[in-house]
């Protein structure tokens, strides 16, 4: 089904409300640098930290989302569910993604898989597409980089893709540049076995700044002409199967 404008209207109506409490900070998690090179323990670190990462196969998290597009912003909290498995020596990943306004009614659910992306509104109706974010941007007028999120939540970069980062002297990212995004760590919390990003901020790019690098990525990323985004996340909760 295509969405209408009322249904648009009706989630942006229950999302606006200006984010006041969401200026840039400069908080660094401990153990951060402040950009300068990497020590070769940092490196080594993060070599192995990412090894890990790479092995995490499904996880879950429950947070706040707060966004920035212009003058204009709004939050909802969102809970995630993300889950990969091997087919015939295929990796498949689904994810689950639940936003509630800001007290807690549900206002949808974005379901995504290797056929493509569904979304369901607070009215139980259905809307279909083969791209994410597209679909997301339909219904909620943000443009939120799906393709990536779920590898930069966990604090890695997407694989195969060109990126530029920079390290923490404990070896974690503190920087990444990818599919013209800006992500900035700002915290990470320990869960279980994982230190695992708590709070971070991303800023889309203009192509003009990130052409050198996602030459091949510019489908997913923001046109010159829309406004800049940016993107707050809090994780509140961890949950690594």
């Amino acid at each position: 089904m295509k969405l209408g404008c009322s249904s648009r209207q009706a989630l942006l109506g229950a999302l606006a409300f200006f984010l006041a409490s969401c200026a840039p900070q400069s908080v660094l998690g401990p153990g951060t640098s402040s950009g300068a090179p990497p020590s070769a323990q940092a490196i080594t670190a993060w070599k192995t930290r990412e090894a890990r990462l790479d092995a995490i196969q499904s996880w879950e998290i429950q947070g706040r989302l707060g966004v920035h597009v212009g003058r204009n912003g709004g939050q909802l909290a969102l809970h995630w569910r993300h889950s990969a498995t091997v087919d015939m020596g295929a990796g498949i990943a689904k994810d689950e993604i639940d936003g509630a306004g800001p007290l807690g009614k549900r206002l949808f659910t974005l379901m995504v898989d290797a056929n493509g992306a569904e979304l369901v509104d607070d009215k139980h109706i259905h809307y279909a597409a083969k791209d994410a974010q597209q679909l997301l941007f339909a219904y909620t007028g943000w443009r939120l980089p799906i393709v990536g999120l779920y590898r930069w939540l966990l604090g890695a970069p997407l694989a195969h893709s060109p990126e530029q980062h920079q390290l923490d002297a404990a070896g974690r990212l503190q920087y990444l540049q990818q599919l013209g995004w800006e992500i900035h760590y700002l915290d990470y919390a320990r869960n279980g076995n994982y230190e695992l990003p708590r709070k971070l901020v991303l800023n889309s790019l203009s192509l003009a700044n990130h052409g050198a690098i996602d030459n091949h990525a510019r489908s997913s990323s923001p046109s010159p002409v829309e406004p800049a985004v940016e993107l707050r996340f809090v994780i509140q909760q961890w949950t690594v199967k």
